[in-house]
């Protein structure tokens, strides 16, 4: 007698429910819209930011094997790194040992190193592909490396972060959490911090400057780096412009001294005519 009277309210009470969203049901799908509308604008240009999030912009069409090096840094770390006076220091690594004609190099990892899916690090997870080096792991601590020819500033030629083979796990704060696609190009990347007092970082990548300009313009993004064209930002006065150069990258002009208008009677770019480029800080 008491499970049927529990039932019979349970009835009632739906029935009700069921009146009340009949006679307000315009309301009810007004109300409905709203939210997916609020929610789809939210996921797709992010205005309501929150303190612990991060929304940066890149230029230029990347693919999971080239991520530039702005991201990579932040995913994972290199056996070794470079200091202010460009000298190799061990990072990942104790020391390495050289035999005497430098044609033979062998590297040994931290202890206790692991990747950011919380697995230990070994030497065999590596893979090198450096042209003209044969790769091998002694053991599971060891890194050996046999060149063909003599080569003493080897070390720095292992700068850059490293990823366990076949995947972008990494030894970084951040892993990535989620990859979105335009066909084969990444159009955003969710990195995830390790420790949960870092920000959640979104990174989006733009083909040209003229599309991350509107990105920027909508609030896709907070931030921006390798911009080239400042003009956009300059004259925004919500943007901050901070500038420094870049002395990893080089610029080169190639002449073509069998093309006519170069290297013919009446050229007027001579091959002699050299132009120095330098970077001011």
């Amino acid at each position: 007698m008491k499970s049927f009277s529990i039932l019979s309210r349970v009835k009632i009470a739906f029935l009700i429910g069921l009146e009340i969203l009949k006679r307000q049901r315009i309301y009810f799908l007004f109300s409905l819209v709203a939210i997916v509308l609020v929610v789809f604008v939210q996921l797709k240009f992010n205005f309501f930011y929150s303190d612990n999030i991060i929304s940066i912009g890149l230029i230029g069409t990347y693919q999971e094997h080239d991520l530039p090096i702005e991201l990579t840094k932040l995913i994972s770390q290199p056996l070794v790194k470079s200091d202010e006076n460009s000298r190799v220091k061990p990072n990942l690594v104790l020391s390495w040992d050289t035999n005497n004609d430098g044609t033979e190099f062998k590297f040994k990892l931290k202890p206790d190193l692991k990747w950011s899916d919380g697995s230990k690090v070994l030497s065999s997870d590596l893979e090198f592909t450096i042209p003209d080096v044969e790769t091998s792991f002694p053991d599971n601590q060891t890194i050996q490396f046999k060149l063909k020819d003599a080569y003493s500033p080897f070390p720095s030629l292992l700068t850059k972060p490293i990823f366990k083979k076949g995947s972008l796990v990494g030894t970084g704060p951040y892993r990535i959490t989620k990859i979105e696609k335009s066909r084969i190009f990444i159009t955003k990347i969710t990195l995830t911090p390790l420790d949960l007092s870092l920000p959640i970082i979104f990174v989006r990548f733009y083909p040209n400057e003229k599309v991350a300009q509107t990105g920027f313009a909508l609030g896709e993004v907070g931030a921006f780096f390798g911009v080239s064209d400042t003009g956009f930002f300059v004259n925004n006065p919500k943007a901050i412009l901070l500038q420094n150069v870049d002395y990893s990258k080089i610029v080169t002009v190639l002449y073509s001294m069998s093309d006519s208008f170069v290297g013919g009677k009446a050229r007027s770019l001579r091959p002699w005519h050299r132009v120095r480029w330098r970077p001011v800080p």
